[in-house]
């Protein structure tokens, strides 16, 4: 992507003749103003070579902001940066991408894989951090030369000035999302469907995606109602699983419904440029409702 700096570096040089053999002292060189701060990342030559005209890294604080204090992400990396983008919209989500680079349509997997890691590891101000999710988002949504094992690709993560615990980073989020990366599903499970008023009922909560791995460190809020009042929250645990207690108070049905909480998002948001040759940007997209239709074990009365 190409970028335009706020000020362009000067060097002035000048020499006169006086008399023979005598010269003037030469002006003093001006030093190069220091590369403008886009935001968490890295300044590094374009794909042309030209130096410090290109980023790697989030747009927004501590550089100008795109929205609010949000850090996003360009996804057309042959387009222009934010500061030619004449502002941006809103973010919306977006159902489907097509890429600038190749032409061809993002899978949904991948589009569910770029909302993974820019909900999850975007919002940072460390600058190997964001440059790798900025590698991933190319990875994503751009591919060609600009994924992570294309020329480009290759490139913008080897400049001197980059640290290689970005590449190590981008990689990790890249096993990391085709693993874990939603849609999810949460399941509970009551471990009796009759029991007696006054006695406890095991409800097991278990969360995947939607290809069956489990999703650890979720916390899992329950509330029943029916036979009682009860309310609580568990935490998934590596398996993916969970489980809570409640009293069947008295007799009756008992609704048991679930919430997961802090799933990473599932959904992209990207900010559409005023000026249609600059790049768009996406943004963390909203988390996932993750609520289930409420099981129903019976309480009856305890036996005379």
């Amino acid at each position: 992507m190409s970028l335009r700096l706020a000020r362009p570096a000067h060097l002035a040089v000048a020499v006169a003749a006086l008399a023979a053999g005598t010269l003037l002292p030469a002006q003093a060189v001006a030093a190069p103003d220091a590369p403008a701060v886009l935001g968490p990342g890295y300044t590094i030559p374009d794909s042309e070579g030209h130096a410090a005209s290109s980023h790697i890294g989030a747009y927004g604080p501590p550089g100008p902001a795109v929205h609010g204090d949000t850090e996003t992400y360009c996804a057309d990396p042959e387009r222009k940066g934010p500061a030619d983008a004449g502002g941006y919209s809103d973010p919306q989500p977006v159902p489907s991408w097509t890429s600038s680079v190749t032409g061809k349509p993002v899978t949904k997997e991948n589009l569910a894989q770029a909302a993974y890691v820019i909900g999850k590891y975007g919002q940072t101000r460390d600058n190997a951090q964001a440059a790798a999710v900025d590698a991933v988002v190319y990875e994503y949504l751009a591919g060609g030369t600009y994924a992570l094992d294309g020329d480009r690709g290759k490139q913008r993560l080897a400049y001197p000035v980059v640290s290689p615990t970005a590449r190590t980073l981008a990689q990790g989020y890249v096993a990391e999302a085709k693993k874990l990366a939603g849609p999810y599903t949460l399941q509970i499970t009551p471990t009796v469907k009759t029991t007696t008023a006054g006695t406890k009922v095991t409800v097991a909560v278990k969360v995947t995606t939607t290809a069956g791995t489990p999703v650890p460190k979720v916390a899992v809020t329950l509330s029943e109602s029916g036979s009682g009042t009860a309310s609580g929250k568990v935490t998934t645990n590596d398996n993916g699983t969970g489980a809570w207690e409640f009293t069947a108070e008295k007799p009756g049905t008992a609704s048991v419904t679930a919430t997961a909480e802090g799933l990473p998002a599932i959904g992209l948001q990207v900010l559409t440029p005023k000026n249609p040759a600059a790049s768009g940007c996406c943004s963390q997209g909203a988390p996932p409702a993750s609520r289930t239709p409420p099981p129903s074990p019976s309480a009856r009365p305890p036996a005379a």
